[in-house]
């Protein structure tokens, strides 16, 4: 049962990426970087809410049938007949309980609690567990059983070849203990639900490319303003040339003045300048 809901969680996930893939990211013009990363971030954290969300309703899903319909009780629950008979020994009722047993000590009625669980463990033919796995639970369900069970008792090898001695295979295989290292986001101790919650997905990887994403929209024009506040260096840097370039203005310019002026007739200059002092007489009446 649990490999068939890893093969349903591993068909989900490839489904949805293939479809997240096949989406394209649509923009009437090229997106600056930042706000580039920030968009795409969050549709990526959109993509993996809503897959886990569609695969968990699978699971409740799955749960509902399997309760409402009673498929495959555990081996554990036992039906139990309650024959309700009056002072008059006259049959009232009849009520048809499932019982659930551990070794054999009454937990809980399947019936009126249908998600009641207890520790498991392997059983003799009178019901004594003689070899306790802690982390394994049975339930009135297989399927609620997997959910509430984890798989710590599977981290140690001593517990894996104890549990071959006690089955005693005809075809003995050896069987390697799960490598508690390579855990990355679980314990040891996660429940089979919360695996499945999020689809045994240990690390999501993702991979965004701007430069891919420029090169797909291949935009005609670029424009970019840069805002910056400029520094006293800067400010004393601007100031010195502009001084020099006014004073190599001044160095070329100011020679070639003074040779136009030098190069005016003095006669010339003075009569300009004579005909400019004359000042024109005024009669009395």
């Amino acid at each position: 049962m649990l490999s068939n809901m890893c093969d349903l969680s591993d068909q989900t996930v490839s489904q949805e990426l293939s479809t997240f893939i096949a989406t394209p990211y649509v923009s009437s013009i090229v997106q600056p970087l930042s706000i580039f990363y920030e968009e795409i971030s969050s549709v990526i954290t959109l993509f993996q809410l809503s897959t886990f969300n569609s695969f968990d309703q699978v699971i409740q899903l799955i749960r509902v049938a399997i309760q409402d319909n009673f498929f495959t009780p555990a081996p554990q629950t036992q039906l139990d007949v309650n024959l309700i008979i009056d002072k008059n020994a006259t049959l009232t009722d009849t009520r048809i309980v499932f019982l659930y047993y551990f070794n054999g000590s009454y937990m809980c009625s399947c019936f009126t609690t249908p998600t009641c669980i207890a520790p498991s463990g392997i059983s003799n033919y009178i019901d004594q567990i003689v070899l306790p796995m802690p982390g394994i639970f049975t339930a009135c369900f297989n399927f609620d059983a997997l959910l509430e069970s984890n798989l710590d008792y599977f981290y140690n090898q001593l517990n894996i070849d104890e549990l071959q001695g006690i089955m005693a295979s005809p075809y003995p295989t050896y069987v390697r203990a799960l490598n508690s290292s390579l855990l990355i986001s679980y314990s040891r101790t996660t429940t089979i639900k919360e695996l499945l919650k999020n689809l045994t997905v240990e690390q999501w990887y993702t991979n965004i490319s701007y430069d891919s994403y420029y090169s797909a929209c291949n935009p005609t024009q670029c424009r970019y303003t840069i805002d910056q506040r400029n520094d006293i260096i800067y400010i004393v840097t601007t100031l010195v040339g502009l001084v020099g370039g006014i004073l190599t203005i001044l160095k070329i310019f100011i020679p070639r003045i003074v040779t136009v002026i030098r190069g005016i007739p003095m006669p010339l200059l003075r009569r300009k300048l004579h005909n400019k002092n004359i000042i024109e007489p005024t009669r009395d009446h």
